[in-house]
C-alpha cells in the first residue's frame, strides 16, 4: 500500500502561484535593493556636490570681505549702487589714492 496522495490541478495550480508570487515579490525586493544602491550614491554625491558649494561659498565671502576692505580703504565707508556703479560716501570727505 502506498501512502502517496495525489493533489488536484486546482490545488496544484494554487501551490505554483504561491510559488510564482514569492519568486517574483523577491524579484522586485531585489529590484528596490539595487535602486536604494543607487539612490544612496546620488544622495552621497550630491552631499560632496553641496559640499564643495559650501567651500566656494566661504571662499567668495572672503573674497567679497578682502574687495571691501580694498575699496573702504580707498573712498572710506559708504554704500554702492551695483547697477549704476555709484558710490555715496558716508562722510563729505573721500580721499581718491
Amino acid at each position: 500500500m502506498s501512502n502517496e496522495i495525489k493533489f488536484t490541478e486546482d490545488e496544484l495550480s494554487k501551490v505554483s502561484s504561491i510559488a510564482d508570487t514569492y519568486s517574483s515579490l523577491q524579484n522586485e525586493l531585489g529590484r528596490i535593493g539595487a535602486q536604494e544602491i543607487i539612490m544612496a550614491q546620488r544622495v552621497e554625491s550630491i552631499a560632496d556636490r553641496k559640499a564643495e558649494i559650501e567651500k566656494e561659498w566661504k571662499t567668495n565671502q572672503a573674497t567679497e570681505q578682502e574687495l571691501v576692505k580694498t575699496l573702504s580703504d580707498k573712498y572710506g565707508e559708504g554704500s554702492l549702487d551695483p547697477q549704476t556703479g555709484t558710490f555715496v560716501p558716508n562722510s563729505t570727505k573721500v580721499e581718491n589714492k
